[in-house]
């Protein structure tokens, strides 16, 4: 029983070690855009950059459903460019309106020495509103909208961190 007990205080103690030196508190996430055309497909494309000290990485992701449908990127993870990185959508009202969901999974030598067991995964939100995003009509027939990203990073709260 007792050696049960110290297993789990060592998995905790291990698990808060990952919490203190994961330190990032979000995600960047610059580049956005989003392009639906009209009788076709939806596309976004957005650049996320973990800041962590640990990691610094920086990656592409990118994901296309058919317009008009709910088979937009949910509920699993679609790897990125560097897929140590993944993206879904946890909400979709519009190209302007939804929820991103990003991971990140990275080396954190406090949680263990050996793969996979120095492993943490960290989890971000970020809730995409048309304030971010300017938006203009395709001048081509057929040709629907696309959004970008002005100057400013949106930021992707991190909300978990998993060892």
């Amino acid at each position: 029983m007792h050696t049960t007990k110290l297993a789990l205080i060592g998995f905790c103690a291990g698990l808060s070690a990952a919490a203190q030196l994961a330190s990032a508190s979000a995600f960047d996430i610059t580049n956005l855009s989003t392009h639906q055309v009209t009788g076709g497909n939806t596309t976004i494309v957005f650049t996320i950059h973990d800041p962590d000290p640990l990691t610094n990485a920086t990656t592409t992701c990118t994901g296309t459903w058919e317009e008009g449908s709910d088979n937009y990127p949910s509920p699993g993870y679609q790897t990125c460019t560097n897929t140590t990185f993944g993206w879904n959508m946890e909400t979709f009202s519009s190209f302007t309106d939804f929820t991103l969901n990003v991971k990140h999974t990275f080396e954190d030598p406090a949680v263990g020495t050996k793969y996979p067991y120095n492993m943490v995964t960290t989890f971000g939100e970020a809730n995409i509103t048309d304030t971010p995003l300017k938006c203009v009509a395709g001048t081509d027939e057929g040709s629907g909208w696309r959004c970008e990203q002005q100057a400013q990073t949106i930021k992707a709260t991190i909300y978990a961190t998993s060892a």
